[in-house]
């Protein structure tokens, strides 16, 4: 047995009110339904009261819009005028802090020179998902380091390091292409705009 299916809950408002349409256009004059429960003409003015509704709030809807438009040109306008005055007490003022404040005005803080970042802390090493791939994690430096420096070299005497040709930014970091089987020393350092910090602690790997 065929059951009836409508999706209400799927259709939006505008199409609430054109599948309302369709029904009272299929059923009007037609012989399987004499009787319909409600009454086509109650489904036909609930249907035009909810479009009413739409098209009134659809108006409403761009006035609000047009006014925001108008409300974002003239802050721009305000923020143009301001800027103009910041710069005129800073001129008279001559980066007197007390003038400036007297103004009604907040003081910049000074920049603190960069300082150059903290050992990295908390290497750790495993095994990626490709042949030769290790992957490393370590404790980030936050707002102390812009990138960071990895190298690495086999675990064995007089070994040349290694530099990844990348500098992370996050604090993980997927060397490829190693040897399998071989052991490898890997360490990382943060970078900052005052250098390179201290080298972390060695982490010892494996590569698969």
């Amino acid at each position: 047995m065929s059951k009836v299916k409508l999706r209400l809950d799927e259709r939006t408002k505008p199409e609430l009110v054109d599948l309302a349409g369709t029904i009272v256009l299929s059923m009007t004059g037609n012989a399987n339904y004499t009787t319909p429960d409600p009454a086509l003409l109650v489904i036909t003015s609930a249907a035009n009261d909810l479009d009413n509704k739409i098209v009134a709030s659809e108006q409403k809807r761009q006035q609000w819009l047009q006014s925001v438009s108008e409300e974002d040109v003239l802050a721009g306008t305000l923020r143009e005028k301001l800027t103009l005055e910041g710069t005129y007490v800073q001129l008279k003022s001559a980066g007197d802090e007390a003038k400036i404040l007297s103004a009604g005005m907040e003081v910049q803080d000074e920049r603190t020179p960069a300082v150059v970042p903290p050992q990295v802390e908390n290497l750790r090493g495993s095994q990626g998902d490709e042949e030769g791939e290790i992957d490393l994690v370590w404790d980030s430096l936050k707002n102390k380091a812009q990138n960071y420096s990895v190298r690495y070299r086999e675990e064995v005497a007089n070994a040349p390091w290694i530099f990844a040709p990348e500098n992370p930014t996050k604090s993980k970091y997927s060397v490829k292409n190693l040897v399998p089987g071989k052991t490898y020393r890997f360490e990382v350092a943060g970078n900052n705009a005052a250098g390179r910090g201290g080298y972390s602690e060695p982490a010892i790997q494996v590569a698969g």
